[in-house]
This record gives C-alpha cells, sequence and structure tokens, in this order.
C-alpha cells in the first residue's frame, strides 16, 4: 500500500496548467505545509514499524520534492509533495486508531504482569499522543510494576536461600496497594517459610527438652508443631512418647510428695496432691484414700473442739457421736489421735457437774436458767451440782425484784456467789478441794 502511494500518478493539479510559474508557488505553499506537519508528527511518533514507516516515506518524498524544488523542476516537486502529503494524511488519520489499539495492548500487557512489553507500548501511545493521560498512567504503573518484580525476584531468592524473614521485610518495600499474582504466590511462599521455620524450631525445642528428660516441656513444644503439621504421623509418635513419659514423671512427682506428707500426716494436703493417683496402680491409693477420711475427720474435730462447751449439748451429741465411730475404725495417726482423745477428754470434763455455793444476807429463791434449785437462808448457804456452762443466775427475794447476773462455770472450778442488798452477786471461783 505505501509503495503504492509512494509511486502511484499523482492526481491532476489545475496548477500544472498555469506554467512553471504557477507551478513553483504552488510547490513553495505546498513545501511549508508539509514541513510544518511534519514537525508536528515528529512530535507524535511512536514505534510502530509500518506507522514509522508511513512517517519516513513521507519525509524521503519530502526530501526528494525539495530536491526537484531546488532543481526548478517545480512540476515534478509539485507532484512529489502530493504523495507526500497524501502518505502523511493516511498516517495520521489511522493515529487514533492505532492509539486506541496500543494502549489497549499495553493495558493488557500489563494486566498479564508483563511490564517491560507493557511500557514500550505505553511508550509507543505517548509518541504518537504525547501527553495521553491513559498512556501516561499505564506507563507508570509499568515501571512500578517492574521495579516491584524486581523486589519479588531477590525476594523469591531470599526464600530459596531459607531466610523467609528477609524476603518478607523485601516485600515491606513495595508500594502501598500494588496487587499481582506473582506478589500472592511469594506471599504464600514467604508463609511457608516461616510455617517451616517455626516448625523447625519447635522441633527442635522438642528434641532438646526429651534429651533432656523434661518431657512436658517436650510434649508442649510437639502440641505447638503439631498445629504446623497437623497429620504428621512423626509428631504423633513423639507427642505419644512425650505424653506417656510426662504422666510417669507427674506420677513419681506425686508419689513423692504423698511419701513427705505421709511422715508428717498431713491429711488435707495428701488428699488433694494425691488426687491424681486414685484409679492408678500406685502404692500410695490405700494411703490417698485414708487421707481423704481423716482429713474430713481432722476437719470435723476441729469445728467440734472450738466450742468444747456444747459437746455435751443434744444438738452437738450427734456429731461427736459420729465422730468416735469414725476415728475408732480409722488408723487416725497421731495428730488425729491426738485431737480425739482431747475429745473425748474435753467431753468428759464438760459433763462433770461443778459445785456452785450461794451465800445471801438475806433469804432468796434461786432459779437458774429455766430451773429451780433452791431457797437460801439468811445463815444457810445453798449448795447444788450442774455441768460447767454460761447460766443466767436469777434472785428473788420477797417484796423485791428480780435481780440477775450471769455464772459461767468452768470445769473443775467451784464458784462461790455472795448476794448482798447493798450490792450486786459478786461470784469468786475457788480452788478445787
Amino acid at each position: 500500500m505505501l509503495a503504492a502511494l509512494a509511486l502511484g500518478t499523482p492526481p491532476a493539479s489545475p496548477a500544472l496548467a498555469q506554467g512553471k510559474a504557477s507551478a513553483r508557488e504552488q510547490a513553495i505553499v505546498l513545501r511549508a505545509e508539509l514541513s510544518a506537519r511534519l514537525e508536528d508528527a515528529e512530535d507524535s511518533r511512536n514505534s510502530h514499524n509500518e506507522w514509522l514507516s508511513q512517517l519516513r516515506a513521507a519525509q524521503n518524498l519530502m526530501d526528494q520534492a525539495t530536491g526537484q524544488h531546488s532543481e526548478k523542476n517545480y512540476a515534478q516537486a509539485v507532484g512529489t509533495y502530493q504523495q507526500a502529503i497524501a502518505l502523511l494524511d493516511a498516517a495520521l488519520e489511522r493515529g487514533p486508531a492505532l492509539l486506541a489499539e496500543i494502549l489497549d495492548s499495553g493495558t493488557s500487557l500489563l494486566n498479564s504482569e508483563d511490564y517491560e512489553n507493557a511500557a514500550e507500548r505505553f511508550r509507543e501511545a505517548e509518541q504518537i499522543d504525547p501527553g495521553n493521560p491513559e498512556a501516561a498512567q499505564g506507563l507508570a504503573d509499568a515501571q512500578q510494576g517492574i521495579e516491584a518484580a524486581a523486589k519479588l525476584r531477590e525476594a523469591e531468592r531470599l526464600i530459596d536461600a531459607g531466610d523467609a524473614s528477609a524476603a518478607r521485610q523485601k516485600l515491606a518495600g513495595l508500594p502501598a496497594g500494588w496487587k499481582s499474582s506473582r506478589l500472592q504466590r511469594v506471599r504464600s511462599r514467604i508463609d511457608e517459610g516461616a510455617s517451616e521455620e517455626r516448625f523447625n524450631q519447635r522441633m527442635g525445642e522438642a528434641h532438646e527438652a526429651m534429651a533432656a528428660s523434661e518431657w512436658e516441656r517436650a510434649r508442649q513444644a510437639l502440641e505447638r508443631a503439631r498445629i504446623l503439621r497437623p497429620d504428621s504421623q512423626l509428631i504423633d509418635e513423639l507427642l505419644s512418647q512425650a505424653s506417656k513419659e510426662a504422666d510417669e514423671a507427674v506420677h513419681r512427682q506425686v508419689e513423692a510428695k504423698v511419701r513427705e506428707l505421709l511422715a508428717e500426716e498431713r491429711w488435707s494436703e495428701i488428699a488433694e496432691v494425691g488426687a491424681p493417683l486414685l484409679g492408678s496402680a500406685s502404692r500410695f491409693v490405700e494411703d490417698v484414700r485414708l487421707a481423704q477420711l481423716l482429713a474430713a475427720l481432722e476437719a470435723d474435730l476441729d469445728q467440734l473442739l472450738e466450742q468444747p462447751e456444747m459437746l455435751n449439748s443434744p444438738s452437738r451429741q450427734a456429731r461427736v457421736n459420729d465422730a468416735v465411730t469414725r476415728a475408732q475404725s480409722l488408723q487416725s495417726g497421731v495428730r488425729v489421735g491426738g485431737k480425739f482423745d482431747r475429745l473425748l477428754s474435753e467431753k468428759e470434763r464438760w459433763g462433770r457437774p461443778v459445785r456452785v455455793s450461794v451465800h445471801s444476807d438475806t433469804d432468796a429463791t434461786i432459779r437458774l436458767h429455766t430451773r429451780d434449785v433452791g431457797k437460801v437462808k439468811r445463815r444457810k448457804p445453798l449448795r447444788f451440782d450442774i455441768r460447767p456452762g454460761n447460766y443466767p443466775l436469777a434472785v428473788r427475794r420477797p417484796g423485791q425484784v428480780v435481780e440477775t447476773c450471769e455464772l459461767a462455770l468452768r470445769p473443775d472450778s467451784p464458784v462461790s456467789v455472795q448476794l448482798s442488798l447493798n450490792r450486786p452477786c459478786q461470784i469468786q471461783t475457788l480452788s478445787r478441794s
């Protein structure tokens, strides 16, 4: 097509019939027009071979016409100028379609992450239409992609070298918001590499702990490793071994602690510490069960001994009897046995009556709690025996209101009560005769 444009016969022109002078003037006009248009075209040329060929052909025809003009072959110059203009018009007419084609090609290459060729296409678009915003943006995106691709290649090299952390740092230098399928693949490889590093670290910790017989630490490290490799048969085997060893180590520690506590008869602690041994084949199982019974018994004994004065009360009698029955059926040991003996002793002491002597300077009726205990004469004291405890003592004299005082009786401690019209009752503890 270009050859036809270059070699074809120019269309007839009225200027040729006007003679040599008029052809000369027409050639000068056409030369100026063509020169200006070629100068404009130079600013917008691209690297497309066919389009550049058209521009170069138009330039060659202009040079040929200029030579003809210089040789005063004006008619030939006019024809050659017209051929050049026709060729230039064809090239410029094709420019918008060619620009759209190149922009589409550049965008397609950009989307396929062929950044080098995409950049070349957008440069061609800028040669056709300098300042075109789509071409400028596409070229900027392609150059950004070229830089990012270089960082990705370096990151992949670091991954291959086993340094996932450095690869991750390399990706940190990528433009914000930049995306590509290759970037996703590299990030996946980094995650895999980091996972591999964590896995190797945890397995190394597990092997180190197992070598040192630190089985619980080994089990924890293997549990963390299994999160990364849930289907690893090796981890399952090692974890089974570590768990077994850890359980046995704990078992031995518990037995040692129970043995220590047994020597000190610390029953409540034995019951708590030794609970994991129950249901096992440990030789301390019966000791732990006995400790549970003795711990409960000791707690009851402690509560009963907090208020020994209540040991003979009906409300406490059932509990005392239950404690006695349990203590007699168990090997209670020194400490619990001592508390049990103390319970019996305190019960017996607080069950023995105490002698009370009441003296008064006048006749009076004595009432202790809800019980009338008798009358006291002016020269004859009233004596009675009653179990230790706290009692309200009420004194009634003829023609007088009732006077009360608190009588606190303790085991083996007889008391003397002095009643007088002029002062409150006075209570004195007597030495045991």
